[in-house]
């Protein structure tokens, strides 16, 4: 996500396409807030977005995958880029 910025502000952005990206925020700590992880490159993702106006979910746990197809479907009817953020690995 970090080395897409411009990209994503381009393309999903400016040009209001419905893109719905998956992020994985590599080395989160499970259960932490992303914006409290001791982790730069994580605790930064969530501000970014906020400021592009870029609507995220984070799915950490099992129950919430179902916030996927949501984010989709919203991406399309608004026609603005949605981002799901990635935790860990939701066991079934």
């Amino acid at each position: 996500l970090l080395d897409s910025i411009s990209a994503i502000r381009g393309i999903a952005v400016e040009y209001e396409l419905p893109i719905c990206m998956m992020v994985g925020l590599l080395a989160k700590e499970p259960g932490v807030k992303p914006t409290e992880s001791s982790q730069y490159g994580v605790r930064i993702v969530e501000p970014i977005l906020d400021v592009m106006g870029v609507q995220h979910q984070l799915v950490e746990e099992a129950a919430d995958v179902t916030k996927i197809r949501p984010a989709i479907d919203r991406a399309y009817e608004t026609s603005r880029p949605s981002a799901l953020l990635i935790g860990r690995r939701p066991e079934p």
